[in-house]
């Protein structure tokens, strides 16, 4: 999760368009969310890695036309920019609170932390922060697995901020439906 959460924040900061981003991110998102509702037959309220990544792309949307509008209004730059980023706060937390994100606020606020801090010793040192706390948090709830999420903070690190040439956009809005659905066969031949 922290490596595409990072992705998802380079992204949303280097697309042309920050709207038609949200929007592939939500369709595939909600495909993704039909086809693991029908094969898994879930009457559970579990939200998609892909959605959560939706909803934190949409807030940072959302912050950024309120703290432009508010400036437009006559508010100073830093009044808009506090008043902006609280009202989006208040809501992404009510909407993760009252729907079972995975990964919760913890992808949002990674994903925030690799999209709004400029300095990239900063970004990276608070993003790992946020990881590592994360990590902690799942090991004390049961899930010590995660700590694994740790071995991404090289690749992160690694990253020269340019756009690789290798693999074909589109490979990553598929890799995801895509493993789901490897997953749930390979389920469905050994059990």
């Amino acid at each position: 999760m922290p490596l595409f959460a990072f992705l998802i924040a380079e992204g949303c900061r280097h697309t042309k368009s920050k709207e038609k981003y949200f929007s592939r991110l939500f369709i595939l998102g909600s495909v993704c969310q039909l086809i693991y509702i029908i094969f898994s037959r879930a009457a559970d309220n579990y939200i998609n890695i892909l959605l959560t990544y939706a909803a934190a792309v949409g807030s940072i949307m959302l912050f950024e036309r309120a703290a432009e509008r508010l400036c437009l209004s006559g508010q100073d730059k830093s009044s808009s920019v506090l008043i902006a980023a609280l009202v989006v706060i208040i809501i992404i937390s009510g909407v993760f609170s009252a729907f079972d994100f995975s990964y919760g606020l913890w992808a949002a606020a990674m994903i925030y932390a690799a999209y709004f801090l400029k300095d990239e010793n900063v970004r990276f040192a608070v993003f790992s922060l946020f990881l590592l706390l994360y990590c902690l948090y799942s090991t004390f709830i049961g899930y010590p697995i995660q700590l694994f999420a740790m071995f991404s903070l090289p690749l992160i690190l690694m990253y020269n901020g340019k756009r690789g040439n290798t693999i074909p956009s589109w490979f990553w809005y598929l890799f995801y439906p895509g493993h789901l659905g490897v997953l749930w066969l390979l389920q469905k031949l050994i059990f």
